[in-house]
């Protein structure tokens, strides 16, 4: 979360109105992650937090995010639920034209070092999720992050003036894109993935997760790929894999749904494809200067080192 677009307290007043609250006791700015504006909500009666969408979320699959999150939270999945306004519309355009919701604030902390337990029990929400996707009428969206995109900002990044570093990681970005193309994966199961399942998007009461947020970059994609991309966030810390927080969420997830054999082949291809993805979008944020005077700019290097690490590993799941 993160605040790049500032209202003052009467703005966000005005927006609380559409949705029948009239009781605004504070709004404070979230200085967290890096996609979204957020503000911290207060009333006389509840606790929200107002979204505002900015560049990279995909306002065509807004609407069916939203549906998805509301059907999980309706089958006891632990995420935020969606405010209607008062047209019976869960989305707000401000005068700015840019989209925003609002949704209720969850309880807990997120946790930059955790525990085995915490993982594991990351990792058993992850699969939760996926298992409700399967049997819950959730709409097909299109992954706004995928092999073409990536490929895409490749050729834009081609075209800009780089430091060596960042051409050394471009060149890494390639070879990794001509590979991951080669893949053929059939069979896999598919369903409604997170895609951002980082520990500060997963909420702890002590041990157990209470809530899991930033569902904007959902999509419909194979469970593997969403279950690497949480591995590569989770088993690692400091740059440097941590095999039992690695092999606790793993288990964990593995408690709640159990890998197919394609799955288990697959999982060491997606873990490339999933250090790729924030190899490539954050060396792309940085060259492109989008957030580096918000001052949200994440480093490429860690996801780099990432990237090669699986590369020069043979996993043995």
């Amino acid at each position: 979360m993160a605040v790049f677009t500032h209202l003052s307290e009467a703005e966000i007043a005005e927006v609380l109105s559409h949705f029948s609250i009239y009781s605004l006791k504070q709004a404070v700015g979230i200085h967290k992650g890096t996609e979204n504006s957020n503000y911290f909500i207060e009333t006389d009666k509840e606790k929200l937090v107002l979204t505002i969408f900015e560049e990279r979320i995909e306002q065509e699959s807004i609407p069916f995010i939203l549906d998805a999150m509301c059907r999980l939270s309706e089958e006891n999945i632990i995420c935020p639920k969606i405010m209607a306004a008062q047209s019976g519309q869960r989305r707000y355009k401000l005068e700015n034209g840019k989209t925003c919701i609002l949704q209720t604030f969850m309880d807990g902390d997120d946790v930059e070092k955790p525990s085995d337990l915490q993982c594991f029990s990351a990792g058993k929400t992850l699969a939760n999720m996926h298992n409700t996707s399967l049997h819950v009428d959730i709409p097909q969206i299109d992954n706004s992050v995928d092999i073409s995109t990536l490929a895409g900002y490749l050729d834009e990044l081609k075209q800009q003036s780089l430091t060596p570093e960042q051409r050394d990681a471009l060149d890494l970005i390639e070879e990794e894109l001509t590979y991951q193309k080669t893949l053929r994966h059939v069979g896999l199961p598919v369903g409604f993935v997170h895609t951002d399942y980082f520990k500060d998007n997963v909420l702890f009461t002590e041990n157990f997760v209470s809530g899991v947020i930033d569902f904007w970059f959902s999509c419909t994609d194979y469970f593997v790929y969403d279950l690497a991309i949480a591995l590569n966030a989770w088993g690692f810390e400091n740059g440097e894999l941590t095999d039992e927080l690695f092999n606790q969420f793993l288990e964990g997830y593995s408690y709640r749904r159990a890998l197919t054999d394609g799955e288990t082949s697959a999982l060491p291809d997606m873990l490339r494809l999933a250090a790729l993805r924030f190899l490539t979008t954050r060396l792309y944020d940085e060259v492109a200067g989008v957030k580096k005077s918000l001052g949200a700019q994440k480093p490429f290097q860690t996801w780099c080192d990432r990237l090669k690490f699986h590369r020069q590993n043979q996993w043995d799941f």
